[in-house]
C-alpha cells in the first residue's frame, strides 16, 4: 500500500496545477477577447458586466453544469469497476460463433478444453475431483488439494499454478490426468500475449494463424462499458424493481429516508425555536450558554460522530455504562437495527440543533419590541404572541433554513455511515445505499441513475415546499388587506 511521501504530493500539485494554471489562463484569454469585441469593436456599453460575468460562466460551468450533465451519461451506462479489466475468456457462445465459421470439430474440442470452470464452494471442487480422478485417489490427497486451490474472490480454480505447486505433493499421473482434463484449468486472461499462446498451443499453427482476429474479438471481455437510452431505462428499472444492495430495495430505504428527515428537521426545528427564544431573553450568562451550545456545530462533524460511536459501545460506552448505574440492561446499540437507526437520530439532533438556533435567533432578534409592547397593551397571552406575532415574522427566515435542513438532512451520510459500523442494510438510507452501490459494489452506472432519483426528489421537495409557502404569505397578504 502506498504512502503519502513528500514526492507523492510534489506530483500530485503538479498535476493538479497544471490544470489550474491552464484554467485560470483560458480565462484571462477569454476576457481579453471579450473586451476587444464588445469594448473596442462594438462599443457596447455593458461591456465591463459581460467581462466580469465570464469567469463566473467559467466556474458554473466547469463545477456545476459538466458533473450534472456527466451524471446524465453515467446513469445511462453499465460502468462498473469489470469495464476498467481487461480479460479474455472462451465460453459457449465463443465457441458457437466458431462453429458458425467452419471451424474443425477438433479444434472446438481443443478450445473447450480452454473454457472457464471455477468453484464457489470446497464440495463442488471435490465433486469435480472426483468424477475426473477417482474416489480413492481424490481422499488419498484431499488435503492437498485444498491447500493449493487458488482461492481468490471468493471462488476456488484449478489453474496452471496450482498444477505445478501439486506436482511436488502428488504422483505425476495424477497431474497428468488433471492436465489432461483442460475443463478444470482457469481461463480468464489478463495478459492477451498468454492468452494467444495457450490458444495456438491448443489450436496449432494453422488453425490458430486462420482464426487469431476473429479469436481476439469474439473472446475479449469487459472492453469497456456500453452507453444508451436502453441501458439507462435498464438501470432506472432496476432501482425499483432489484435489491439496491444486496437485500434492501428502493422503497424500504426511501420510507427509512422519509422518517429519517422528518425526526431531524422536526426536532431541529422545534429544540432550536425553544433555545432561540430561550437566548433571546435577557438571562445571566447568556454567552457562556451560547458558546456552549454552539460547540457541536463548530467541532468537525467527522470527529463528533467518531467521539459518538465509541459512546455507543456495547460493553464500554459512556451511555450503556450510565444505564448499568441506573439498573437497566446494555443495549446493542450497533448490532441491532433498531437501535442503531435510534443512535443515527441521537447523534444528528445533537449536532444540527445549533445551526437552526442561531439562524433562528438572528431572526427573532430583527422583531421590533413594540410588537410585543402592544400586544401586551391588548391583553394578548404569550401563545398569542408567539402565534401572530413571533411565528409570522420569522417565516422568511424559517423557510430557507427548513428548505436547507431538509435538504442537508436527507443527503446526510457521516452520521449514519459511520454509526452503522457493522454496515446493516437495515439502518441504511438512500445516501449511504448509493455509496455502497458505488464504491463497494462498483456499480457505477446504476449508482449514478440512483443518485438523479434521489436529486429529482429533493427537487420535488423544493417546489412543493416553496409554492406552499408562497400561497400561505399570499393568503395572509390579503388576508391582512380584508382587515384593512
Amino acid at each position: 500500500m502506498g504512502s503519502l511521501t513528500p514526492q507523492v504530493m510534489a506530483d500530485s500539485l503538479k498535476q493538479v496545477g497544471g490544470v489550474v494554471v491552464a484554467i485560470i489562463a483560458l480565462t484571462i484569454l477569454l476576457e481579453l477577447v471579450l473586451y476587444f469585441i464588445f469594448e473596442k469593436t462594438l462599443k457596447y456599453k455593458y461591456a465591463l458586466p459581460i467581462m466580469l460575468l465570464s469567469p463566473a460562466v467559467i466556474g458554473l460551468t466547469l463545477l456545476f453544469i459538466y458533473p450534472i450533465l456527466y451524471e446524465f451519461r453515467l446513469a445511462f451506462s453499465n460502468m462498473s469497476l469489470d469495464n476498467f479489466k481487461r480479460s479474455y475468456n472462451i465460453t459457449d457462445t465463443v465457441i458457437a460463433k466458431f462453429q458458425e465459421a467452419g471451424m474443425s470439430a477438433d479444434a472446438i474440442m481443443e478450445m473447450k478444453g480452454l473454457t472457464d470452470q471455477v468453484f464457489t464452494s470446497e464440495d463442488d471442487m471435490l465433486q469435480e475431483l472426483t468424477a475426473a480422478l477417482g474416489a480413492d485417489v481424490v481422499q488419498q490427497h484431499k488435503d492437498a488439494f485444498l491447500q493449493n486451490a487458488d482461492r481468490k474472490d471468493g471462488v476456488l480454480r484449478i489453474t496452471k499454478r496450482t498444477l505445478f505447486t501439486l506436482k511436488k505433493s502428488l504422483p505425476e499421473e495424477i497431474v497428468t490426468k488433471l492436465q489432461e482434463n483442460k475443463g478444470m484449468l482457469n481461463s480468464i486472461y489478463t495478459s492477451e500475449r498468454q492468452f494467444l499462446r495457450d490458444a495456438e498451443q491448443a489450436l496449432g499453427n494453422e488453425t490458430f494463424a486462420k482464426y487469431k482476429d476473429v479469436l481476439l474479438q469474439q473472446s475479449l471481455a469487459n472492453a469497456g462499458p456500453s452507453f444508451g437510452w436502453q441501458q439507462g431505462l435498464q438501470n432506472f428499472r432496476e432501482i425499483f424493481t432489484s435489491p439496491v444492495l444486496k437485500q434492501i430495495h428502493f422503497m424500504p430505504l426511501f420510507l427509512r429516508t422519509i422518517l429519517w428527515t422528518a425526526i431531524q428537521v422536526f426536532f431541529h426545528t422545534t429544540l432550536g425555536l425553544g433555545l432561540a427564544m430561550l437566548m433571546n431573553n435577557n438571562i445571566k450568562f447568556k454567552g457562556i450558554y451560547r458558546t456552549l451550545i454552539i460547540i457541536p456545530w463548530a467541532v468537525p462533524q467527522i470527529i463528533a460522530v467518531l467521539a459518538w460511536r465509541g459512546e455507543f459501545h456495547s460493553q464500554y460506552g459512556f451511555i450503556n455504562i450510565i444505564l448499568g448505574y441506573l439498573g437497566i440492561a446494555g443495549i446493542e446499540w450497533k448490532s441491532n437495527p433498531f437501535w442503531n437507526y435510534v443512535a443515527m437520530n441521537i447523534v444528528n439532533i445533537w449536532l444540527g440543533v445549533p445551526f437552526m438556533m442561531v439562524i433562528l435567533l438572528g431572526g427573532l432578534q430583527s422583531i421590533p419590541i413594540t410588537y410585543y409592547e402592544a400586544a401586551e397593551v391588548d391583553g394578548a397571552t404569550r401563545w398569542h404572541k408567539f402565534r401572530n406575532i413571533t411565528l409570522p415574522l420569522i417565516q422568511p427566515v424559517m423557510t430557507p433554513a427548513v428548505i436547507l435542513g431538509v435538504i442537508w438532512t436527507f443527503n446526510n451520510f457521516n452520521v449514519p455511515y459511520m454509526i452503522n459500523e457493522y454496515e446493516l442494510e437495515s439502518s441504511d438510507i438512500l445516501v449511504t445505499a448509493l455509496f455502497r452501490s458505488a464504491f463497494e459494489y462498483n456499480r457505477y452506472g446504476f449508482a449514478a441513475a440512483f443518485a438523479l432519483i434521489i436529486f429529482l426528489i429533493l427537487l420535488a421537495f423544493c417546489m412543493v415546499y416553496m409554492r406552499i409557502v408562497k400561497l400561505d404569505l399570499g393568503l395572509g397578504g390579503k388576508r391582512k388587506k380584508a382587515a384593512a
